[in-house]
């Protein structure tokens, strides 16, 4: 039955029960979204508005405190496992975010949409939280896309939509909605499913450099983050650099740093190299002409670059021999 009553799903309380009929705890991995989902559409409805006490217009405040406490209460699970698969935010700045007991920086994760793999979603009605992490483009398990729009009408998949169907009546699962990875694509989803241990290592982690394999999750993330990044200008009076994609489609992104990260550390100096000399002679395409300027960007980008060389290396003894120091790289230009 549809309870939605307007574009933003808004609740009925005198039409609907204070809990489930159908209930079950979250099994491991799955996602919060994907297991009150599971539990709609187990109970018949079509939306996971309902469940709350006020509108929820974005799936992050699905996970504020007074939240947990409603989801527990609605589908009888006891509110620690609530949370433990829940993307609660931690710190005082909020930069972090709880990811199965291990905390990454919560521009990891991409909540925006719904994020499935159709393959597994047809072996299984089980929405991972791995799906949710923004490197994690491919599956693992299938070498397929994971997805987060309908290929025939090419509308998002909407996380509060309780239903196995997009809304032109797309069955999600079907084979219409499964496309391949690259190879690096589907190492990297290898990998990150063995650091959070779904994988056996002989099994994830082939042909990957050994001090890649040595990375924890979040330090992996950042990684792979940081070696498809550039720094551009937010506000030059400030001297503050933002860092943007050199790709803007994500798969490509996740693809390029993985065949430098697995090669490290010959094509990661490559790397750096080529990006140094398009910052040092074609800095005009991010609007960057004068020298001070382009001086401050190759700063910028040289130490996210020796960031991502310490938590390789442990070390940035290889980093500085190659570019001698940071501020004489600079006054040669």
């Amino acid at each position: 039955m549809d309870i939605r009553g307007g574009a933003m799903g808004s609740r009925n309380d005198h039409a609907i029960p204070s809990h489930l009929v159908i209930r079950s705890n979250p099994v491991p991995g799955e996602s919060m979204i994907g297991y009150l989902r599971r539990l709609c559409i187990a109970n018949g409805y079509d939306t996971l508005q309902w469940i709350f006490d006020k509108n929820i217009r974005f799936a992050d405040e699905i996970f504020i405190e007074e939240n947990m406490w409603r989801i527990s209460d609605v589908t009888g699970c006891d509110c620690k496992i609530i949370r433990r698969h829940s993307y609660c935010i931690k710190g005082k700045q909020g930069g972090g975010i709880n990811f199965h007991g291990i905390i990454i920086d919560r521009n990891r994760l991409d909540i925006k949409y719904l994020n499935i793999c159709p393959d597994c979603l047809l072996e299984s009605p089980i929405i991972q939280s791995i799906w949710d992490l923004v490197d994690f483009t491919a599956c693992p398990k299938h070498g397929t896309n994971i997805v987060n729009r309908c290929p025939a009408c090419r509308g998002f998949l909407s996380w509060m939509r309780a239903s196995n169907t997009c809304e032109c009546g797309m069955v999600e699962y079907n084979d219409y909605f499964t496309g391949f990875s690259s190879e690096n694509e589907v190492t990297c989803a290898k990998h990150i499913s063995f650091l959070l241990g779904n994988k056996a290592e002989t099994e994830a982690l082939p042909g990957m450099n050994e001090k890649i394999k040595r990375l924890s999750l979040e330090d992996f993330l950042y990684c792979v983050n940081r070696i498809y990044s550039l720094p551009v200008y937010d506000d030059e009076n400030n001297c503050h650099v933002k860092v943007e994609q050199a790709f803007l489609d994500k798969r490509v992104c996740v693809s390029y740093s993985m065949g430098i990260l697995m090669d490290w550390p010959a094509k990661f100096y490559n790397h750096v190299e080529t990006i140094s000399e398009f910052i040092i002679r074609y800095g005009g395409v991010h609007r960057v002409k004068r020298r001070e300027e382009r001086n401050f960007l190759l700063a910028s980008f040289l130490g996210m670059m020796s960031g991502v060389a310490i938590k390789i290396d442990g070390t940035t003894e290889i980093f500085d021999r190659k570019w001698f120091d940071i501020n004489k790289r600079i006054n040669l230009i």
